[in-house]
């Protein structure tokens, strides 16, 4: 449920921000494609490193499915291989010096970046208590994914 909130809250602020953008034509500061320019680079960062943590993600789901993978291996490969590259992640976005044509639209991936982080330790804290239910975590998995083509796509319109 905080998922689809959280989703529909990030969802929504995009919508916000593309229709306040609209199509001004000539009345575009002249920094503001410079200032796209420069986000488009820092989104290709964060989304390379958001996809390789996800693939890693749902690489060790799928394991926990299988049998291939215990709880405590799973908890394991996140704490070594994830959590500090996704802290990484979120500083990398949370720390971007965003121009103010494009602060809104970096909260929300903020948002998505520390979206993404809580998985990761939810998923944790569910092993360590031997609590875990492998159908909760994949839809989560799969409303961060969700998350992030709505994000990626707002772009696309931009």
């Amino acid at each position: 449920m905080k998922f689809k909130f959280i989703s529909l809250c990030l969802f929504i602020g995009v919508l916000a921000i593309l229709t306040s953008c609209g199509d001004k034509g000539e009345e575009q500061a002249p920094g503001n494609a410079a200032d796209l320019e420069g986000y488009q680079a820092h989104l290709n960062e964060v989304f390379s490193e958001s996809d390789h943590l996800l693939s890693v993600y749902s690489t060790a789901l799928d394991g926990l499915y299988t049998g291939e993978v215990s709880e405590e291996q799973f908890s394991t490969l996140l704490r070594k291989e994830v959590i500090s590259q996704s802290n990484e992640l979120v500083s990398l976005v949370e720390s971007y010096n965003a121009s103010p044509t494009i602060f809104e639209l970096n909260q929300q991936l903020a948002t998505f970046a520390n979206n993404q982080h809580q998985l990761f330790l939810d998923s944790i804290d569910m092993a360590n208590e031997e609590r875990m239910n492998k159908t909760t975590l994949r839809d989560n998995l799969i409303k961060i994914k969700d998350e992030q083509a709505s994000f990626i796509n707002a772009w696309k319109v931009l």
